[in-house]
């Protein structure tokens, strides 16, 4: 039954949200090699969601603010999270991919400015960390620069004109169990927004191998592949790469952003490393899902 369907539509139940379906072993390889496969948080929000076009859009893309901080809300402890220096590159590589797209990084990826440009975007990416809160679902955030934070609450207040929202983050997909079997985070919060589609991560990610997702994310997207089949397009790619594969391209990526940041006259001190270690494991190409068309 399952062959004969291209796209599959996955609509969990409670814990299973949590579930990567798309990695799980099928017809001598993973799903996610012979379907596309998106995720809903409930049949009633798949019924209302539209298809997007994201060819020649324009993309906001955030990337490793400086100063994050995380507050525990018990003690009032503040805790500065390691810096994402391939987030930096990597929302500076995507800004490069489709013209009118901006990338604010460091000091300029603050809260105020973000809020500032949301209106404006077609595809709003965040390559930040992120974190939920289970106790209070709408407190959960992305952290920004000088210890902001957007939270699931301030995103149910805006209205957004971005139809793709990208959060490439640690578990922006995980959240409290809600009435309907919804998940309360970061998901819900940007469907209610007006997103027609959501790319989230269910469990913590290595930056540096979401930079190489990502680029192959973006490529087959901006080549007017809808999100879900242009996730499934980046996951098959990346996950046949070698360990020889990975500082030839994560070097390539520095190059062509140092490059056209030369071409600009800006800046070409950029934060980013390389590594060569594996890609192939699940735990490092399938923490990504879509949720929505």
């Amino acid at each position: 039954m399952i062959k004969a369907h291209q796209h599959l539509i996955i609509v969990p139940s409670r814990s299973l949200h949590l579930v990567p379906f798309h990695a799980i072993p099928f017809d001598g390889s993973v799903l996610c090699a012979h379907h596309t496969i998106s995720y809903e948080p409930s049949a009633s929000v798949f019924c209302r969601l539209s298809s997007i076009n994201a060819k020649d859009s324009k993309i906001l893309a955030i990337g490793n603010p400086s100063n994050m901080q995380r507050v525990d809300k018990y003690t009032g402890k503040k805790r500065t999270p390691r810096p994402l220096a391939n987030a930096e590159l990597e929302a500076m590589y995507i800004a490069n991919m489709s013209l009118g797209s901006l990338s604010l990084t460091r000091d300029k990826a603050t809260k105020p400015a973000v809020l500032e440009n949301l209106p404006t975007f077609d595809i709003i990416h965040l390559a930040t960390h992120g974190e939920v809160d289970a106790d209070v679902p709408l407190l959960s955030a992305v952290h920004f620069a000088n210890g902001e934070n957007l939270t699931v609450a301030d995103l149910m207040s805006k209205t957004l004109q971005a139809k793709l929202v990208v959060i490439s983050a640690c578990q922006s997909g995980e959240g409290e169990l809600a009435g309907g079997d919804e998940i309360m985070g970061f998901s819900r919060a940007l469907l209610a927004a007006g997103a027609q589609s959501i790319v989230v991560s269910l469990w913590p990610v290595d930056d540096q191998r979401t930079t190489l997702l990502m680029e192959e994310f973006y490529k087959a997207l901006l080549a007017d592949q809808p999100p879900a089949a242009a996730l499934r397009t980046a996951q098959n790619t990346i996950r046949q790469y070698s360990e020889k594969d990975i500082e030839p391209r994560l070097g390539r990526i520095v190059n062509e952003v140092l490059k056209n940041r030369l071409v600009q006259g800006e800046d070409t001190e950029i934060a980013g490393k390389t590594s060569n270690k594996p890609i192939s494991n699940p735990k490092y190409w399938a923490p990504f899902i879509v949720i929505g068309r």
